[in-house]
């Protein structure tokens, strides 16, 4: 796992995007029927949709945009859904 004082400071320091546009919607999931359809419906409701694979591509998106949810599979290969989730430091808005 990639992480260091500085990005876990930079997470803790996150602000949510930009509401007045539509919200930013993380996705990471192993597979990738299930991504494109999440993209598909979320797109579909006009909430912009950014993939990603696995919990390393989502720490990369992290530091790239602002995101106002995340919505992650529990079960992926190597680092999990809920490593991901502690990694990102909100465990307590995780549903």
């Amino acid at each position: 796992m990639e992480n260091t004082a500085l990005d876990l400071e930079q997470l803790n320091n996150h602000e949510p995007a930009d509401l007045k546009v539509n919200p930013r919607i993380l996705v990471v999931d192993d597979e990738e029927p299930v991504r494109r359809l999440l993209a598909r419906l979320l797109k579909a409701s006009e909430l912009d949709c950014t993939l990603a694979s696995n919990a390393s591509e989502a720490r990369k998106k992290l530091f790239e945009a602002k995101f106002d949810l995340i919505l992650c599979d529990i079960k992926m290969p190597g680092e999990t859904g809920m490593d991901f989730i502690k990694y990102v430091g909100f465990p307590e808005k995780v549903v």
